[in-house]
């Protein structure tokens, strides 16, 4: 019993309650709580409390190039959002105008060379253009020969079902005929089978002859006119 008194005197909260036997049960419950208290203090939280970084005795490791403030904590920097998508519409695309092909007919195709001008009447000009003084300005495609003179020829009439009229030939040889002309007339007698040598001719429009009758001239078609009808 004296035991128990002193231990009350040096724990004050128990004052005379130990002193009273039958405040015993209620003591022993209260002395238990605070041993497990103590318990786990010493076995849970002290664990826990150990794994903490020392500053004085542990390196802490942070990324390379990490900015270390006062505290030893890295600094963080902001970081800039990524741009998100906006719903800006995409703009159409630009209509694209296709530049036009040089188009070869059998590649270089070699015929006889010939010239008219309407001008002169006679063969140059087709019987029903002719009034009885002059030629009337128009061929057989309705284009005025006036205004393509040394700058258009006329086709053999079985080549219509090919090319019509409109379309361009690129001259190559000889140099004295070298360059562009359009298709705007027939010329009857330029067909191959009138020819004993066998090759066409092509007739240009020229007020001058410039070459023998039936030199060779090789030519490509440089753009084509498809034919709206086959002429027999």
């Amino acid at each position: 019993m004296r035991r128990l008194q002193n231990y009350a005197t040096l724990v004050p909260f128990a004052n005379e309650k130990v002193s009273n036997p039958s405040n015993w049960p209620r003591v022993i419950q209260n002395y238990l709580l605070i041993f497990g208290l103590i318990f786990g203090a010493q076995n849970v939280w002290r664990p826990l409390l150990t794994r903490l970084p020392k500053a004085n005795n542990q390196t802490l490791a942070f990324p390379s190039g990490a900015i270390v403030g006062d505290g030893g904590m890295p600094i963080t920097a902001p970081i800039n959002p990524t741009a998100q998508p906006t719903d800006t519409p995409i703009p159409p695309t630009p209509e694209v105008v296709p530049t036009p092909t040089e188009v070869r007919w059998s590649d270089v195709t070699k015929v006889g060379y010939s010239y008219y001008n309407p001008a002169l009447g006679g063969i140059n000009c087709h019987s029903a253009n002719w009034d009885g003084s002059a030629c009337k300005d128009t061929t057989a495609s309705g284009i005025k020969w006036s205004e393509y003179m040394y700058h258009a020829v006329a086709i053999p009439p079985e080549w219509l079902s090919t090319i019509w009229y409109g379309s361009t030939i690129t001259v190559i040889s000889p140099e004295t005929l070298a360059g562009r002309y359009v298709v705007i007339d027939i010329c009857q007698a330029c067909s191959s089978n009138i020819w004993p040598d066998g090759m066409s001719r092509l007739d240009f429009l020229d007020d001058t002859q410039r070459l023998p009758w039936a030199y060779p001239v090789e030519f490509y078609l440089s753009s084509v006119v498809m034919p709206v009808e086959v002429i027999p």
